[in-house]
């Protein structure tokens, strides 16, 4: 450890220090109120004042430290005070100086310091305003921008008291040579103005008035110009505030050097003449005779003067009483204007905050104000500091009733239990719109029995918005969920343990939640599907989602059951892969696909085989087989015979159809010229042309395009169009067939002229068993099954079919089909 050296000036700092009598006066409010600020601000445990003496460091104020004082040899604030620029250790262990300090080992357990020195108006630095906390930080630049701020407005006040003090023992000096001076300058000090302006004009009034001068000034010298800030003259003065002149041209200069720093501090001219100031270039171009002026310094720097000037001389010299009075006015001034840039400045440094920095005071008779808020009050409560200070009551006004109750209660109870107080609720705006915010504060009880809370208050209305939108999609969410009929599983991706699933996956294995989430996705899947769980994976790698796939799960009996998965791969907040799948247990499905091809089989043999011989016999029948039938009877016989095809048809489609959808219909490509499919087309329906009265429109010759495809298959979608454009066309009416090439594809479309699709059935028209007239006196026949067919056998030839609506009304569904090289 390095005990902090002593600054070569250490006896005249000691005796600044002393001069001060912040040690001999105890802790002070308004240093509290500054640490308590800055705690709140720094989000820090511990802020001190901290006063360097002799042998010792005396903290002045304290916030988050029981202790009033330490050793000097092992103090922070010894080291800071050597150096003008703010210490920062960021880390007390890592800094030889401090590491084996006891303050370091030992309560507090500092580990993070941060001091900027405070000096006196002699420019003796004194101490310190600290931060200090039990574990390692940094400032930025901005952080300790705002720590040097705060430390000079700590040093504005000691600036303050330094000059109060001086006032106080000057004052008590003119107390026995000029009593008229002294109640003069009482009645400046404790006159009742609101306003700075209003207090310096005054001030200034009084005094030209009882030195009997013409005008009275005070002046900002900022490098080589002079501002005039205040002025007190005749009505007709030519002079006024705002105002800048060189300041070689005013007889400010003469307390200067040439380098514009103050060279005397005070300059009293009684007569311009007989004092020798009348040859003076300054006489020749501002002729007053009588003049004095003080210098005016805030902060240890020098702000400008106080002026006085006559254009008549004066009968006698300014005696001590009325240079006292001269004097002591600047300080006045000086500590006034000081103060009120010390407000400003803190004030500024509110209003960079994002919320307000505030105190709010209970009285014991239930009255309540802010005695201090920065500016941004206006833009929560509508009202302006300065109206806060004075009543309260408008900012509870704006708060939602739904919250008032609680807002109150919350207050009530820090009140009570001195608790720092917290608080989320809802304030309107201007427009009458609520907005969310959040304050929290720290109470203290002053000797009347009020409650003052120092606090903190912010506008989150669009976080607490998110905040509440991100429950509310959470909350639904979950409700999908957990009443999701389709088992949902998160897992995680490394390891592939279960990390949620919800009831539905859960319900078909058997294990409670507890088991289940103990499991990974290895655990209920069977050895022989790891290669379809090898392409999933390499699917999720590849493109972030997997499936749908089916496997088997395997259930906490050992029992198997199939399921259907399909998932995707996320990434969450903190960087962790997760794989989202829904998992549908498929159990009830494979046992009506086993119902179905049952159901097949059954139409197949137990149908399809008497139908046979059912149509061959009608058919010898028909034949006269058994010789030449009544009429009626062949009629009959006719309807039977038709029926029969009908119905074997149908059957023939549905199991045409079934076989397409299980992929089970082979289907043999081969590249074909396409118009020779379409005249093979043509002549199977041409005796369903001629019993419909249909003609044919075709294109002489066809395209020369060619098409792979299953010649039968491709022959058994198009007759299903042809069919439907025969049975819907007028008689004598005629289907249009086209031939079009589009880009690397070819069209086939039939048209016809009969009453078109009505558009409310469009979207079910190539759904198996879907008919426009379904009802049992529809007078065209179908099983509903034909369109549905060729979609199906489109699909698996790579082509797609589909209908518009003709020119000039009917129908037109058009088949396209890749177009093969023709070479």
């Amino acid at each position: 450890m390095k005990a902090p050296d002593r600054p070569s000036n250490e006896y005249a700092r000691q005796c600044a220090l002393d001069s001060t009598g912040l040690i001999a006066t105890g802790a002070d409010p308004r240093f509290d109120r500054i640490t308590r600020l800055v705690s709140t601000v720094f989000a820090v445990p511990i802020v001190l004042v901290s006063l360097v003496d002799r042998d010792r460091q005396w903290f002045k104020s304290r916030q988050g430290l029981e202790a009033e004082e330490t050793p000097r040899e092992i103090s922070f604030c010894g080291h800071a005070i050597l150096n003008k620029k703010p210490l920062i250790v960021s880390d007390a262990l890592q800094d030889p100086r401090f590491a084996d300090n006891p303050l370091v080992t030992g309560a507090p357990y500092i580990r993070f310091y941060a001091g900027a020195p405070i000096s006196t108006r002699s420019g003796h630095r004194i101490g310190t305003l600290c931060l200090i906390d039990d574990q390692p930080r940094d400032l930025t630049k901005a952080q300790v921008t705002m720590l040097v701020d705060f430390a000079a407005t700590v040093e504005a006040l000691i600036h303050i008291d330094e000059a109060n003090l001086e006032h106080a023992e000057l004052l008590e000096l003119q107390l026995i040579s000029n009593r008229d001076a002294l109640q003069l300058l009482n009645s400046i000090a404790f006159a009742s103005f609101d306003t700075l302006d209003g207090k310096i004009s005054n001030a200034l009034h009084l005094a030209r008035d009882y030195l009997q001068m013409d005008f009275a000034m005070i002046s900002q010298i900022e490098g080589s110009i002079c501002t005039v800030g205040w002025i007190a003259g005749g009505p007709n003065s030519a002079i006024k505030p705002g105002q800048q002149f060189a300041l070689e041209d005013t007889w400010c200069q003469l307390l200067f050097s040439d380098q514009a720093t103050p060279q005397i501090s005070e300059l009293f001219i009684s007569n311009m003449y007989h004092q020798g100031f009348h040859t003076h270039p300054f006489y020749q171009k501002n002729p007053i005779e009588a003049h004095a002026s003080v210098i005016l310094e805030i902060e240890g720097q020098c702000f400008g003067t106080l002026n006085f000037s006559s254009t008549t001389a004066r009968l006698q010299p300014f005696d001590d009483g009325e240079r006292a009075l001269i004097r002591l006015l600047g300080r006045w001034l000086s500590s006034t204007i000081g103060s009120n840039l010390s407000h400003e400045r803190l004030t500024k440094l509110m209003a960079q905050l994002p919320g307000v920095t505030y105190q709010f005071r209970r009285f014991p008779d239930g009255k309540m104000t802010f005695p201090f808020s920065s500016p941004q009050i206006f833009a929560l409560y509508g009202i302006t500091p300065s109206q806060a200070a004075l009543d309260a009551s408008p900012a509870f006004a704006r708060i939602h009733p739904d919250d008032l109750a609680s807002v109150s209660a919350s207050i009530e109870h820090s009140a009570h239990s001195l608790e720092n107080w917290n608080a989320t609720y809802r304030v309107s705006d201007e427009h009458g719109h609520f907005r969310w915010i959040t304050g929290n504060a720290r109470p203290e009880r002053l000797i009347d029995g009020s409650i003052l809370w120092h606090g903190y208050l912010q506008d989150i209305h669009e976080h607490e918005q998110a905040q509440r939108r991100l429950k509310t999609s959470e909350a639904r969410l979950r409700g999908l969920f957990e009443f999701s009929p389709i088992g949902i599983a998160l897992n995680d991706y490394e390891s592939g343990q279960f990390i949620d699933g919800n009831p539905a996956i859960l319900k078909p294995t058997g294990y409670s939640k507890e088991e289940f989430m103990a499991l990974s996705y290895w655990a209920l899947t069977p050895a022989e599907y790891q290669s379809q769980e090898d392409n999933a994976l390499q699917s999720l790698k590849s493109t972030g989602r997997y499936g749908p796939f089916e496997k088997e799960y395997i259930r906490k009996d050992g029992s198997r059951y199939p399921v259907r998965l399909q998932g995707i791969l996320t990434e969450e907040t903190d960087g962790r892969r997760v794989i989202w799948s829904l998992v549908e247990d498929i159990s009830e499905r494979r046992k009506l696909d086993q119902m179905k091809d049952q159901f097949i089989a059954t139409v197949s043999h137990e149908l399809r085989t008497p139908l046979t011989s059912i149509k061959g016999s009608l058919g010898l029948l028909s034949g006269g087989a058994l010789g030449q039938l009544p009429p009626k009877a062949l009629t009959l016989l006719t309807t039977a015979e038709r029926n029969a095809q009908r119905l074997n048809a149908l059957i023939n489609d549905l199991l045409d159809m079934e076989k397409l959808v299980a992929g089970k219909m082979p289907m043999n490509l081969s590249v074909q010229p396409l118009g020779a499919l379409l005249d093979e087309s043509l002549d199977s329906m041409q005796n369903y042309f001629e019993q419909h009265r249909v003609g044919i429109l075709k294109p002489q010759p066809w395209p020369a395009v060619k098409v792979n495809v299953d010649g039968p298959r491709f022959i058994q979608a198009l007759t299903n169009l042809l069919s439907n454009a025969a049975k819907y066309s007028p008689a004598s009416g005629h289907i249009e067939i086209a031939v079009r090439a589009i880009g690397k594809q070819t069209e086939i479309s039939v048209r016809d002229h009969g009453p078109g699709v009505p558009a409310e059935f469009r979207h079910q028209l190539f759904k198996r068993f879907s008919q426009a007239d379904s009802s049992d006196s529809r007078k065209i026949p179908g099983t509903g099954l034909g369109l549905a067919i060729t979609q199906e056998i489109a699909q698996q030839m790579g082509g797609v079919v589909n209908y518009r609506d003709a020119k000039g009304g009917g129908s037109e569904f058009y088949i396209v089909l890749p177009t093969e090289n023709n070479q």
